[in-house]
């Protein structure tokens, strides 16, 4: 029985009747079942949210069916991972959203800048968090305004920068920026999107850092003539990624298939285009 009813718990196509019935259940886990299950009404989502139990009221704060109101009582709540669930809801109102920018706890402030649906407004105001894992969020958020990200790629905190050069929504002019980094993990981020154009790949084919060539060699956006360049290049790693780029051409594999390491000269007898 126990079984039984923490699968219809769990089912999203469980009748609204049932899942109100198993709310009542003696079992914790059926009830969390219930509380996460975004088929629950919410009149039972609201009673749930009223339960002693923190894990319930997490599986509420996360639901992305809970009521605005209820939302935004949770949004009070005592723990902060209750608080932290609600400010990651894509369900979270506005003002709410507003509300947990603010808050003391820097892991509800991350879940408000990890939110894809928090507005421009607040996130700008994340933008000087002090907490470099807020603003690190905030670059990773998929859904950041053009204007956000561009601020954030000046980050004094070269984490926060990578994660910028990492955002497909990456402003062509902050990639370029990025390029130029200090911090060698951010120019090989750039040197790894897949936006980067032809002319930036060429420039960061000569940095000093192998670990940028490496993810040049392996960007499709690079020109025959580059990967032809990094074939010869003195890191093996370097001239595997050529091997394994499915644009190298002829000229590039040629280089590669008497290459002095096995396993490039086994990647580029491999290609297709050494086929051909």
């Amino acid at each position: 029985m126990y079984e039984a009813d923490l699968e219809a718990a769990d089912d999203p196509s469980t009748p609204p009747d049932v899942l109100a019935r198993l709310a009542r259940n003696s079992d914790d886990y059926v009830r969390e079942a219930v509380a996460y299950n975004p088929s629950t009404p919410g009149s039972v989502l609201e009673h749930l949210a009223a339960s002693e139990s923190d894990d319930l009221r997490v599986a509420v704060a996360e639901n992305p069916s809970t009521p605005a109101s209820t939302l935004g009582q949770l949004a009070k709540d005592d723990s902060f991972m209750v608080r932290r669930h609600v400010a990651g809801n894509e369900s979270t109102p506005v003002d709410v959203l507003e509300w947990l920018a603010a808050d003391g706890e820097p892991l509800v402030r991350i879940g408000v800048a990890g939110n894809p649906k928090v507005p421009s407004r607040i996130a700008e105001g994340l933008v000087v968090d002090s907490d470099s894992m807020v603003r690190i969020a905030l670059a990773g958020n998929n859904e950041m305004s053009l204007d956000v990200l561009e601020r954030l790629a000046s980050d004094g905190v070269a984490k926060v920068r990578e994660c910028v050069a990492r955002n497909p929504g990456i402003p062509s002019r902050s990639l370029e920026r990025l390029s130029g980094d200090s911090d060698r993990e951010v120019r090989a981020t750039v040197a790894w999107h897949p936006k980067a154009p032809e002319t930036l790949l060429e420039r960061l084919a000569d940095d000093e850092w192998w670990g940028v060539r490496m993810f040049v060699a392996l960007n499709r956006n690079t020109s025959g003539e580059v990967l032809k360049q990094l074939a010869t290049d003195e890191h093996w790693q370097v001239r595997l990624n050529v091997a394994q780029n499915p644009t190298s051409g002829k000229a590039a594999l040629a280089l590669l298939l008497a290459d002095s390491h096995t396993e490039v000269g086994r990647e580029a007898q491999r290609h297709p285009n050494a086929q051909v």
